[in-house]
């Protein structure tokens, strides 16, 4: 892979405008190579009209005047000889890229040193809270007395005198604070508040750790830019100059900063020892999980089921052919019934196929799309995988219609008919088995997230919903069709229809009733979520959108922490 390519790839979305603009001192190399080529091609044909032979990316710089001090008169190259010196050695378009390299280098080291107060006062933070439920730990297994004792212990802190200690001793670390902490509820109650304020400590420390091992990455992906940038420079101006530059950058704050792997290190110390009981594997494990590979059998497979289902679909479309079943009666009669209950499918298909094409072109735009939708660290799917299931869903579909047809109306599976009639019944329970199957298969997690998500969809006035909740309700709504295919099943199959041959849906009052009904669903839904969470909208900043999860548990732990120190105080 270029390295143009691995650079942007290793890049967070949110800081790109804080990496080194690569492309455009590349830019600026190709300026320099041309004007080289340019100056080379005129000096071997002596400054004749002939047009100067040169690449063909450089063609757009041959019609521009050369800045550059060839043109000089021989007068003015006696009265200054050095600075003509000078001038050959270095032109005006390498003069210009050392100092975009200049600008560049003073703005990466400007944002990372930012970045690294920054982490520097969220550790400090994040050590107090440790401190405190290090102590609210400890305090919570000391108080197993009983409950007379509580009351006794209650009326003695309520006293004057012990609360002006208190006050007095408010301002010490979290260990003094918690020696006059009292467990004043049930302990179970104690040990649930405790529980959930250690799961999100933990989830703290675990985005606090991936904000440092991205800035241990732009660190070294920029100073690897650098490098190559200046690499090329010398291999197109034929100058050592990269090691001289490459000491300046390595001497600058992003290159003798050790601030983050220290970080880090304590962070990992902290985490293994109080959140996996000083287990090295299972808590690195948990604070740095392995991000998934793009493995080459997901391309293939897809590939692969993707020429399945040309095939599969270009035998349906010859078996209807060859059968004439647009001609006859019948067989008008059967497509027409058969045809609605495969659409379901196929408004699936689509929907799939056209959000594995949404997140093919956020991840090249650069949206951090798993944030934004909320998934956890290394269950988030990509575009190959959606594609991947997509496919997979038509290849079945299709082989189910196929099938279905060959058993309807083939002349030598006739006795076969009232099992064909079941077919896309047992397609479509087969697909609801495989969505809510509870095995660790086919991305689990993926699939109860959007199970829950939708569970929250249709008891919106009743519960909180988050963004995906919104997204998903959004697309119900444009999936109307889809959702009368469900209507059309009921129907077929609970009133009997498929017995008969005949499209007699549209006859039942029921019928036309409830596809009205499903249709206004959805929206009736979505405007539901968006009044319930109307008060709590708010103008959405996505500049630090990456890590703004980890913000808001640095600022809601402490809060919790203060309120139950001050209520048990």
């Amino acid at each position: 892979m270029k390295f143009k390519n691995e650079f942007k790839k290793q890049m967070v979305p949110e800081w790109a405008d804080a990496y080194l603009d690569y492309n455009g001192l590349k830019r600026l190399l190709l300026e320099i190579s041309c004007e080289k080529q340019i100056q080379k091609s005129r000096a071997s044909s002596g400054y004749s009209k002939k047009k100067p032979a040169v690449d063909r990316k450089c063609s757009e710089f041959i019609s521009q005047p050369i800045k550059s001090h060839v043109g000089k008169d021989i007068e003015n190259q006696n009265e200054d000889q050095h600075d003509f010196r000078k001038s050959q050695e270095i032109s005006e378009i390498e003069v210009k890229f050392f100092k975009k390299l200049d600008e560049e280098l003073n703005k990466v080291n400007s944002f990372y040193k930012e970045s690294v107060e920054a982490v520097t006062n969220e550790a400090s933070v994040l050590k107090k809270q440790m401190e405190t439920l290090i102590a609210l730990r400890r305090k919570i297994q000391k108080e197993s007395i009983s409950r007379p004792q509580l009351e006794q212990l209650h009326k003695e802190a309520s006293s004057s005198e012990h609360l002006e200690e208190i006050t007095k001793e408010n301002s010490q670390n979290s260990q003094e604070i918690l020696k006059h902490v009292k467990v004043l509820d049930d302990l179970v109650t104690d040990d649930d508040d405790r529980s959930k304020i250690e799961e999100q400590l933990k989830k703290a420390f675990a985005e606090f750790y991936q904000k440092l091992y991205s800035l241990k990455q732009f660190s070294f992906m920029n100073l690897s830019a650098f490098a190559r940038i200046l690499r090329k420079y010398e291999k197109i101006s034929s100058r050592a100059a990269a090691r001289s530059y490459m000491e300046i950058v390595d001497n600058s704050y992003l290159g003798t900063s050790d601030e983050v792997a220290d970080l880090m290190k304590m962070v990992e110390i902290a985490f293994i020892k109080n959140f996996s009981n000083s287990n090295y594997k299972e808590g690195m494990k948990l604070l740095k999980p392995k991000t998934k590979r793009e493995k080459h059998r997901v391309s293939f497979s897809s590939g692969f089921l993707s020429g399945c289902t040309v095939a599969l679909l270009a035998a349906s479309v010859l078996k209807i052919l060859s059968q004439r079943l647009l001609e006859r009666e019948d067989g008008t009669h059967y497509m027409e019934n058969i045809f609605p209950l495969y659409s379901l499918f196929g408004f699936i298909v689509l929907h799939v196929l056209m959000y594995a094409a949404d997140l093919h072109f956020w991840r090249c735009c650069g949206v951090n799309y798993p944030f934004i939708f909320g998934s956890k660290r290394g269950t988030k799917l990509g575009c190959q995988q959606v594609f991947l299931l997509g496919v997979g869903l038509a290849v079945f579909a299709s082989a189910s219609f196929l099938a279905s047809l060959y058993l309807d109306r083939d002349p030598s599976t006739r006795k076969y008919r009232t099992e064909a009639e079941k077919v896309p019944l047992g397609t479509a329970a087969v697909v609801l088995l495989i969505a809510f199957c509870p095995f660790n298969i086919l991305y689990k997690s993926v699939r109860f997230s959007f199970i829950r998500s939708f569970l929250r969809c249709i008891s919106a006035p009743l519960c909180k919903v988050k963004f995906p909740d919104y997204f998903l309700a959004d697309q119900l709504t444009s999936q109307v069709q889809a959702s009368r295919c469900i209507v059309l099943y009921i129907c077929y199959y609970g009133l009997g229809e498929h017995s008969r041959k005949q499209s007699k849906c549209h006859t039942h009052g029921v019928y036309n009733t409830l596809s009205f009904v499903i249709a206004v669903i959805p929206f009736w839904l979505r405007f539901l979520q968006a009044l319930v969470s109307f008060p709590r909208i708010r103008k959405p900043d996505f500049r630090n959108a990456f890590f703004s999860e980890y913000c808001y548990m640095g600022c809601e732990i402490p809060h919790r922490l203060e309120r139950r120190t001050k209520h048990s105080l």
